[in-house]
């Protein structure tokens, strides 16, 4: 009976030093845990990097919020050592066109297309999922967009209507040496700045502020800005595979070339002419949007 006793006993004893070292170990696991996620917590929460250039849209243009950065080294064969990082900003943009009709077969928005354009609107087919809707022009003011639309409706154009043009905004974090660096900020800032330029002409052309001339010379410039800064680009990022750079390239050379274009057929149809700028405008515009915007 006593041996019974004592062998009870030693067994209590050794379960309870077993007990004691499971508590330890799990006191032991759970200071582990809290440990890493602590510090995984610093890691996600840790601030971000300063944007320490943005390039902004023109005063004229309103501000939205950018989507996320996408990593761009311009050129694979810049040496490490001379490379810095900078995050440029295009940020998204809603303009205002006009929108004259909207079909759901081609053939018919193309017949009315043709018919506005004879009366100086872009006849602009934006195909929306099923939808083709015909635009007029785009304007950065909602005023502007407003007096469009009422002296279409006055023309017998009842379906004139606002429709929002809106461009996704992006951020690049481009790591590349100074110069490239420049290059690229300098081509985003000539596709914002050369926007508001060729709606402002399109508004005084409309309005009778500007004669054929001015409006022929406006879009010489604007056609010359876009090489220039093409030109700078290419010189500064050699043969990149990068292709949101490759993007922002054919889309200066595009403007250019449709510009020149326009300007090469002179003003004196000014409804025709004033048409075919107002087609610019909503093609350079959405053409940042297909092109750059949507280039993974």
């Amino acid at each position: 009976m006593r041996r019974r006793r004592i062998r009870s006993a030693k067994r209590k004893q050794g379960s309870g030093g077993w007990n004691i070292l499971i508590f330890l170990l799990l006191v032991a696991v759970v200071a582990v845990y809290a440990w890493l996620a602590l510090h995984r917590g610093d890691l996600t929460n840790a601030p971000t990097q300063p944007v320490s250039s943005v390039i902004k849209a023109a005063s004229t243009l309103p501000d939205a919020s950018p989507s996320p950065g996408k990593s761009v080294d311009p050129a694979d064969t810049v040496a490490a050592a001379g490379k810095s990082t900078e995050t440029i900003t295009l940020k998204s943009v809603t303009l205002y066109a006009v929108q004259l009709g909207v079909f759901s077969d081609e053939a018919n928005a193309t017949t009315a297309a043709n018919e506005f354009k004879a009366k100086g609107a872009a006849g602009y087919i934006l195909k929306d999922g099923s939808l083709y809707r015909v635009l007029d022009s785009v304007y950065y003011q909602q005023n502007d967009a407003k007096t469009a639309r009422d002296a279409f409706k006055a023309q017998q154009a009842d379906a004139a209507c606002l429709f929002n043009v809106q461009t996704a905004g992006i951020q690049w974090n481009v790591s590349g040496s100074r110069a490239q660096i420049d290059a690229i900020k300098a081509a985003v800032n000539t596709f914002q700045t050369e926007i508001v330029k060729l709606i402002n002409v399109q508004r005084q052309a409309s309005q009778g502020g500007a004669n054929a001339d001015d409006a022929v010379a406006a879009v010489r410039a604007a056609a010359n800005d876009f090489t220039a800064a093409n030109d700078a680009l290419t010189k500064a990022v050699g043969q990149t595979k990068q292709p949101v750079i490759q993007a922002l390239s054919q889309c200066l050379t595009d403007s250019a070339a449709n510009l020149n274009k326009l300007a090469d057929g002179g003003a004196s149809n000014i409804v025709d002419f004033l048409s075919n700028l107002k087609y610019n405008v909503i093609d350079i515009l959405l053409m940042l949007e297909n092109k750059i915007m949507k280039t993974e």
